[in-house]
């Protein structure tokens, strides 16, 4: 049967909301015209981001509000606004900054102790980030448009 109630949409949409996955969207027009000062504050923010981890979200103008990311989301984001690259290219730009800060991420609760194991760790969550969370940071206008640091 494919018919849908109105009481399981309305559940439906509840618990995308209890879980935060829903948010109203402003006019294209009231985005549009809060888009450069969006750019400039989302630019300060990933730019506060290559020296610590005290940001986890970024403006959304299409929401009016935030959209959460971690800090290394963070820094792949930054990353990838440098300059047009692949995936496979972040890595090494996130782990430079990382690296320069005595900083090291963990799996599965475990440091990783190399640079290696570092490296391969960031590249997965690159790739990760680039195939499933830069698309809807980039329908969501969350990614800057600005480059200038």
């Amino acid at each position: 049967d494919t018919d849908v109630q109105l009481a399981q949409i309305v559940e439906a949409l509840g618990l995308l909301d209890a879980n935060g996955n829903l948010a109203a969207a402003q006019s294209a027009d009231a985005a549009a015209a809060t888009k450069p000062q969006v750019d400039q504050l989302n630019m300060h923010l990933l730019n506060q981001a290559l020296g610590s981890g005290d940001v986890a979200h970024l403006a959304c103008p299409v929401s009016g509000g935030a959209v959460a990311l971690n800090r290394i989301e963070q820094l792949v984001l930054c990353a990838s606004l440098d300059t047009p690259c692949q995936a496979s290219d972040l890595a090494p730009r996130v782990w430079q900054v990382l690296a320069s800060q005595g900083k090291k991420l963990l799996r599965d609760g475990q440091p990783l102790v190399t640079a290696a194991d570092n490296l391969a760790e960031l590249d997965r969550l690159a790739q990760l980030f680039v195939q499933a969370r830069l698309p809807v940071l980039e329908a969501l206008g969350v990614c800057p448009d600005l480059l200038p640091r």
